[in-house]
């Protein structure tokens, strides 16, 4: 017995173990079924050795064949995450606390222009051009 075609034979329960003792198999077609549950590891690695396995989709692999992760993996990636998520969105509020706000001037600054003086302004604000032009809570202010 080369070939088995159990396909479409709406078959139920699992897959038996006792297909892979079958060594002259190359050919096993289990699709189109309603069988359940892990199709045993036997029959895995005699796929390695070139059994052609047909099977359903919906059908479990073996336990050592499934990809699956843990759930404590699962869950310490979603704590990690949640966790940085908060680090940023803290660290972002202190700062954002700290920074010196930056006050507004409240009376306009002082603009000077270049204005030219007449003779007799600046002869009035130097008093006759003396060199000591006032005394004050600050000194003496003299014309250099």
């Amino acid at each position: 017995l080369q070939e088995l075609d159990l396909s479409k034979n709406n078959l139920t329960g699992k897959v038996p173990e006792f297909l892979a003792k079958i060594k002259s198999l190359k050919v096993i077609n289990l699709s189109g079924n309603n069988l359940s549950g892990p199709v045993p590891q036997a029959l895995f690695d005699k796929k390695k050795e070139g059994l052609n396995l047909i099977l359903d989709g919906y059908l479990e692999q073996c336990k050592s064949c499934r990809k699956t992760f843990p759930v404590a993996a699962v869950v310490a990636a979603s704590l990690s995450s949640v966790a940085i998520i908060i680090i940023i969105l803290v660290i972002t509020f202190i700062f954002k606390r700290k920074k010196p706000a930056i006050s507004k001037v409240t009376r306009p600054s002082l603009e000077t222009k270049n204005r030219r003086f007449t003779y007799s302004e600046v002869k009035e604000m130097t008093n006759n051009f003396q060199v000591v032009l006032g005394k004050g809570g600050f000194g003496v202010v003299c014309q250099e």
